[in-house]
């Protein structure tokens, strides 16, 4: 339960807040993009399909596929966000925080 709870809602607000979090810590921005949405989505159901299924029913080959989906859903956020940092337009990445002089 404790696991469920960890994966579905603390990296689901890591994931949530990222567009702020990461901006301040990193220095660099990362623009909105509804692609985003895809590895929230898959986390929460790949934690449906471990949860609801293989736990409660004593799957243990559904809950290794969740929790491998779980992983994924891990991973594709990090890949989405260098991603959109990548692809943001030459003019966002280098832009100065307001404030901030030359």
């Amino acid at each position: 339960m404790l696991h469920a709870v960890m994966l579905g809602f603390v990296v689901s607000m890591i994931m949530a807040h990222a567009p702020v979090i990461f901006p301040a810590v990193l220095r660099r921005p990362l623009p909105y993009h509804p692609v985003m949405y895809a590895p929230v989505a898959l986390l929460h159901v790949s934690l449906l399909v471990r949860v609801a299924v293989g736990d409660v029913r004593d799957l243990e080959a559904v809950v290794q596929v969740g929790g491998v989906l779980n992983i994924v859903a891990v991973l594709a956020f990090v890949g989405v966000a260098a991603w959109s940092v990548l692809a943001a337009p030459r003019a966002a990445r280098t832009a100065r925080p307001a404030g901030e002089q030359s």
